[in-house]
């Protein structure tokens, strides 16, 4: 909830195409400064469709909406590639996290289709929901301090 009204009031202050486009950029570079590369991609694109679907940033309907769509591909950047790639990818870096083999079957066991699709649509919904009260945040807390 603290990152969407972060997002939102980005949104809201600056008003201009790009915003999650920028965010979803410079999350792929953290991404990428550990090696996540599927996950730096699916931030960008977040960050494209979420700006798609907010348009000229006047809706906060359309805001709601896209920025459950950004959380969701930050998730699925996540997800996707042990699904698609397989487990070998994350059995690498749990090595280099000191997983035990037992914590490495656990941690895998979660990743299936019926499983992403279900998180998949918990964290779209939890972030609209995270979205819908930022908004209210902003309209009873910054809009009266005079910040938007």
């Amino acid at each position: 909830m603290v990152a969407a009204t972060v997002y939102i009031l980005m949104a809201v202050k600056i008003k201009k195409k790009g915003v999650f486009t920028i965010s979803g950029t410079l999350l792929a570079l953290i991404a990428l400064s550990g090696g996540h590369l599927p996950h730096a991609i699916f931030a960008v694109i977040g960050g494209i469709i979420c700006d798609l679907i907010i348009g000229n940033y006047e809706s906060k309907g359309r805001m709601i909406i896209g920025y459950g769509t950004f959380a969701l591909a930050d998730f699925l950047g996540t997800v996707i590639p042990v699904i698609l790639f397989g487990t070998a990818s994350f059995v690498e870096r749990a090595s280099k996290w000191k997983m035990s083999e037992a914590q490495i079957n656990e941690a895998l066991s979660f990743f299936k289709i019926s499983w992403a699709v279900g998180f998949g649509l918990i964290t779209f919904v939890l972030a609209c929901i995270g979205a819908f009260v930022a908004t209210r945040i902003l309209k009873k807390h910054f809009e009266k301090a005079g910040v938007i």
